[in-house]
């Protein structure tokens, strides 16, 4: 966690200075190149000692995000003819003349069941028996997840049935009990399925011994979408993920993580895109971070928004009309509704609490002196200020501070140096 929140604040770092300053993001990138043998004598000069003595900790996060970052601008421009190279792109091949018959759509049908039935077969070799709920597009679909290599094929197939015949999906009944963390509302905008997860409101109303639970009803909702929501066009499904309420220190990060994986094993290239709202301030770093050493392929598919998800939701969705009340939308359906009664109750609620507690400060303030009123008056300021609020202003001010220190050092050392 202190390596990740290392890493997070140095991505935040190398952000702004990649826009204002690169050549001191450079700086800062070759100060662990100091501790190595080649420029390990530099060591003997007193400023550049206490240099990489006060730097020491940040060393390893900087080296691993140097990395993440080289290798990510690697993939990106991987399989760019003419990009990044000396030699010039080979012209583009005349196009083949229109074949005067193209394709019907049932020749391409015939062509997918025949692969299918050669899938099927060479799963037969293997000793895997595949059961009706595994159709002909779930195998092609293992087939491109597996890269088309026929070995690492079976082995996803073997897993899968093995993994389906030992988990328990819910009915729909038992879904029913988890309609408030996790339902499907509606399409987007491309006609797909739409899931929400409240990911915020059950770290925060559920017990640690309740969370597999939660997790088996995310599973058991995406089986029910695969099997009876989707669609021909675009048999994918969209999901957005509200992290509102979530603690910033006991993020259920484990639990998304284990949840994740078995998505991405058990039913693969269904992710049409994964919105990831409300998140706290510390967590949106780290994955925002995270994000940025994906494959572009999955990189693509992930949004991780600020505060203000509505306007995007809303682009994605079709308007503002089909996103949910909780996220700045102005749905009517029934589980909106009763949602919009809920908020509705609770804003009552702090109302009256807020009614009765100006009386109460009104009785307790006329039986106090003015001096005394004042000082009460900046007690409630100062607590105003939140403890994860003074954690970043002092995050700030130390990296704010640090490279002030690595400026004043450079500057003294081209002063000094013979």
């Amino acid at each position: 966690a202190v390596f990740m929140l290392k890493v997070g604040a140095l991505e935040a770092l190398r952000r702004g200075l990649q826009h204002r300053c690169p050549p001191l993001w450079w700086i800062i990138q070759a100060i662990p190149l100091f501790r190595a043998p080649p420029f390990a004598w530099l060591q003997r000069w007193y400023p550049f000692r206490c240099l990489i003595q006060g730097t020491q900790i940040f060393s390893k996060p900087v080296v691993f995000l140097s990395i993440a970052t080289a290798l990510t601008n690697a993939w990106d421009q991987h399989g760019r003819p003419g990009e990044g190279s000396i030699f010039p792109a080979p012209p583009p091949l005349p196009s083949p003349p229109p074949s005067p018959r193209s394709p019907s759509p049932r020749s391409l049908q015939d062509r997918e069941d025949s692969q299918a039935m050669a899938l099927r077969k060479l799963l037969e070799e293997h000793g895997i028996f595949v059961p009706d709920r595994i159709s002909n597009d779930e195998l092609h679909r293992f087939y491109q997840a597996a890269n088309k290599s026929n070995k690492r094929f079976v082995a996803l197939v073997k897993k899968n049935v093995g993994w389906r015949q030992n988990f328990r999906f819910l009915s729909c009944r038992e879904l029913d009990e988890w309609s408030e963390l996790v339902y499907w509302h509606h399409h987007d905008s491309q006609d797909r399925p739409l899931l929400i997860i409240r990911l915020g409101l059950a770290s925060t109303t559920l017990v640690s011994s309740q969370r597999p639970r939660f997790a088996q009803a995310i599973v058991s909702q995406i089986e029910f979408g695969v099997v009876n929501l989707l669609r021909g066009e675009d048999p994918r499904i969209t999901v957005v993920l509200d992290c509102a309420g979530a603690p910033a220190v006991g993020f259920p990060l484990q639990m998304t993580k284990s949840c994740c994986v078995l998505v991405q094993e058990n039913y693969p290239t269904r992710l049409a895109a994964l919105f990831i709202v409300n998140l706290p301030p510390f967590v949106r770093v780290v994955a925002t971070a995270i994000v940025q050493i994906l494959k572009p392929a999955t990189r693509d598919k992930i949004y991780v928004e600020s505060d203000d998800c509505a306007r995007i939701l809303a682009e994605h969705l079709g308007g503002l009309d089909w996103v949910p009340i909780y996220l700045g939308g102005n749905c009517k359906c029934s589980l909106c509704n009763e949602a919009r009664a809920a908020l509705d109750e609770e804003r009552q609620d702090r109302l009256h609490e807020l009614v009765q507690g100006v009386g109460n400060n009104r009785q307790q303030q006329q039986q106090i002196s003015f001096g005394q009123r004042d000082y009460l008056f900046s007690d409630q300021d100062e607590e105003d200020v939140t403890p994860f609020q003074s954690c970043t202003r002092v995050l700030r001010v130390a990296i704010i501070g640090l490279l002030m220190l690595w400026i004043v050092v450079a500057l003294v050392a081209g002063l000094y140096e013979p």
